[in-house]
């Protein structure tokens, strides 16, 4: 039935009579439900959306990333790989935002999202936890040596000055990295330990 199917039922829409006129009715009330189910099914995934991505950057927000993680420990668990979170912190964001305005700030955080995203794999993740705190997750982590190496790339990448209505704008980044098992065996230890990290290294 339509109820079921949501296709179209065909009705012998040309003949004249009261039966045509009544199948015309049937089949315009049928388009109209379609359409409005359909309208109902994109507001419904636009809203799931919002819900598990950054308004501002598009990037996954902190729920949809600890759902990831979550995911991505059982996986390496299971097949006995690694994997890695590097926490970034962004350093002076505040005094930049208050110099420049919150428009420039936004700007740097939109740039900051993509070029992180750029910098890294398709198999890996990158998300805004909040304000200029962004995450990303290695997986799986073919060689722990080189984890420094890749934060090194993101720093670079980071330093690159930003444009913005005529102002060359210079940021830089502080990076803690936790590796799984070693530095954590769940989320929360492994979050903890990569902001720890990130904090030693912004003191340095």
């Amino acid at each position: 039935s339509f109820a079921e199917t949501h296709e179209l039922t065909p009705v012998p829409v040309h003949s004249r009579d009261e039966l045509g006129l009544l199948a015309r009715s049937i089949g315009q009330m049928q388009e109209d439900i379609l359409a409005h189910l359909n309208d109902l099914e994109q507001r419904k995934d636009e809203m799931e959306h919002r819900a598990q991505h950054d308004a501002l950057t598009g990037a996954p927000n902190r729920v949809m990333f600890h759902e990831l993680l979550q995911f991505s420990i059982g996986n390496a668990r299971r097949n006995g790989s690694q994997l890695s979170v590097l926490f970034i912190d962004l350093d002076h964001f505040k005094e930049v935002n208050d110099t420049y305005g919150h428009a420039a700030g936004d700007a740097i955080l939109i740039e900051v999202a993509r070029r992180l995203k750029t910098a890294v794999r398709e198999s890996d993740a990158v998300a805004r936890l909040s304000g200029d705190e962004f995450v990303v997750m290695i997986q799986p982590v073919d060689d722990p040596q080189q984890l420094a190496v890749i934060a090194q790339k993101l720093i670079k990448a980071l330093q690159v000055p930003i444009e913005f209505e005529g102002q060359s704008l210079r940021i830089s980044a502080s990076i803690g990295i936790s590796v799984l098992p070693g530095d954590g065996d769940d989320m929360e230890q492994l979050l903890h330990n990569a902001d720890i990290a990130m904090y030693h290294s912004k003191r340095k």
